[in-house]
């Protein structure tokens, strides 16, 4: 699970820095944005929190693989580890706070993303897919959507290369 909310926030910030800037984050009132481009604001927050993230499940394996060397309540290697417990959980809560918080300020860039998908329609692929799958056709609608959208050298087909 952590793996997966790590891969979602990758996924967010690759998508807001992208060419295609498919998302942007709502500026609070007076906040600067990048050194750079003062238009854009970058997600810093997320940036750190699978940093945080990352550590907080490396910690984590150690402790579970640690814990069961030490049975006995009386050990002082057990006690240690149970007074760091906080230590190795806590970047995972505030890492899972600052996602919550970055992407509250995350909104779709409609017309990019309107933009992209006229540019490239195989994009759509996956819709197609579901609705061709929804209406019960007899052939095999990931075969299909593949064929008129994925071009033979495997990149997405553009608008004039997209086959109807």
């Amino acid at each position: 699970m952590l793996g997966q909310i790590i891969k979602f926030a990758q996924d967010i910030c690759r998508l807001t820095s992208c060419l295609g800037q498919f998302f942007v984050k709502i500026k609070k009132e007076g906040e600067k944005g990048s050194s750079i481009m003062s238009v854009e604001t970058n997600f810093w927050g997320i940036e750190g929190a699978i940093t945080m993230l990352l550590g907080s499940a490396e910690q984590s394996e150690f402790f579970i693989a640690e814990l069961p060397n030490y049975p006995l309540q009386d050990n002082m290697s057990r006690s240690y580890l149970f007074r760091k417990i906080g230590g190795y959980f806590m970047p995972f809560f505030i890492g899972i706070d600052r996602i919550m918080k970055e992407f509250g300020r995350c909104v779709p860039n409609y017309r990019n993303i309107d933009r992209y998908l006229a540019e490239y329609p195989g994009m759509c692929g996956n819709a197609i897919q579901t609705y061709l799958k929804a209406i019960r056709i007899e052939d095999d609608a990931y075969r299909l959507v593949q064929e008129i959208s994925i071009n033979p050298d495997g990149s997405y087909a553009n608008a004039k290369e997209f086959k109807s």
